[in-house]
């Protein structure tokens, strides 16, 4: 594996949350940081594969490329969301809205420092799994636990893609009908879990990562220990995104912090539909 393209990936959320900043001054709305945010995943991603093929000739290295089309195929989703999600809603996001009335000296200082600058991190080891993947010098054809971890892996980020994307249209559709303010969304995916989507989103990395995992093991020569060591370090990708949607930006924003409390059939929401994974909803008490 070429370790020098471990530190080349950087320059991709570096440089697309470089260029998300003045457009978040520009418009007034920080939450347009998750377009650098999407971008920076994407880019990491063709740095990555365009240095390996450039420098190595892997241009038709199965695992590499099917996971680099993963992340774009993400990506443009994502980005897609978030521009109507922009045109829908055009207001700043309310976490960062908070920010943007607490924050009354030193603003934009602040904003760098808590939002933009640990964004670059939280991309480079979430995307950490595609960063390995194609660092490696895949010289030798895919062997059989090779395929099937691509087929494994593949299909969990396809049933991941479809959840986010379903779950994400019909929460859009909700929102835009007037005669839905101040309701729950409780149909469709959104009656299996309170929050298909952030599920959808984590399934899809966690299908990246047994794409990836592949290359930790035995695939010929060369191969070292410091190689399958770094692949099973880039489980901390997957895990990281996971405990950030479950414990910390994702779900406790939506719930604890009161944002949909008092709305209309909410207590019953919480006690009959699953949190994240998908499941059959319960009885109410």
């Amino acid at each position: 594996m070429d370790l020098s393209i471990l530190g080349w990936a950087l320059l991709g959320p570096i440089a697309s949350l470089i260029l998300a900043f003045p457009i978040t001054v520009i418009l007034k709305d920080n939450s347009l940081v998750d377009l650098g945010w999407t971008l920076g995943f994407m880019s990491m991603a063709w740095i990555t594969y365009l240095f390996n093929g450039l420098r190595y000739g892997n241009w038709l290295a199965v695992r590499q490329l099917t996971i680099t089309i993963l992340v774009t195929v993400w990506g443009i989703r994502l980005f897609t969301h978030y521009i109507v999600r922009r045109v829908i809603r055009k207001v700043e996001d309310a976490r960062f809205a908070d920010y943007r009335k607490n924050w009354t000296k030193n603003f934009y200082l602040k904003t760098i420092l808590v939002i933009f600058l640990p964004q670059i991190f939280l991309v480079y080891i979430i995307g950490f799994p595609v960063v390995f993947a194609n660092s490696v010098i895949d010289v030798n054809p895919i062997n059989t636990l090779g395929i099937i971890f691509l087929i494994i892996g593949s299909i969990v980020w396809l049933e991941g893609f479809l959840i986010e994307t379903t779950s994400d249209i019909q929460l859009l559709r909700f929102r835009n009908n007037p005669e839905n303010r101040g309701k729950i969304l409780n149909t469709g995916l959104w009656k299996f879990s309170r929050h298909p989507n952030y599920f959808g989103e984590t399934e899809q990395w966690w299908g990246i990562f047994i794409i990836a995992i592949s290359y930790a093991f035995y695939n010929g020569s060369p191969f070292s220990v410091t190689h399958m060591v770094i692949g099973w370090v880039s489980i901390l990708g997957p895990f990281l995104l996971t405990f950030i949607l479950l414990k910390f930006s994702g779900i406790p924003t939506v719930e604890k912090e009161g944002i949909l409390a008092g709305r209309e059939g909410y207590k019953e929401f919480l006690e009959t539909t699953s949190a994240f994974i998908p499941w059959f909803p319960k009885r109410s008490k």
